[in-house]
């Protein structure tokens, strides 16, 4: 199996979010290195992330690069079809088809 957290060198973790299954169903593990201003901004900016879905397609996106390089194709596609698909629908229609509307109406220009 791969690991998406290979360290390559130390970091200074100031706090991380870690969701894992077990048993008795989803679990949250948080933990931040101290109460500081930094460790108390990096929390807020991960629940930031969180609450934008920016790190569902982010994490999407490594868990597919990670696939394809074990050559786990089919495996793959049998995770993109346990999906919620309305999730992914909702998702992807929030960030696909938004019409932007110009600064100025061609109509306040008469």
């Amino acid at each position: 199996m791969f690991n998406f957290f290979k360290k390559k060198k130390e970091e200074n973790v100031l706090c991380h979010v870690k969701y894992y299954m077990v048993d008795q169903g989803l679990k949250l593990d948080i933990k931040m290195e101290d109460y500081s201003e930094e460790s108390l901004s990096c929390l807020a900016n991960i629940l930031n992330s969180l609450y934008n879905n920016g790190l569902f397609f982010d994490t999407l996106s490594i868990i597919d690069y990670y696939f394809n390089e074990e050559g786990e194709i089919d495996n793959l596609f049998k995770l993109y079809e346990k999906l919620d698909e309305e999730i992914l629908r909702d998702k992807l229609s929030s960030n696909v088809g938004e019409k932007e509307s110009p600064c100025i109406k061609p109509s306040d220009m008469i």
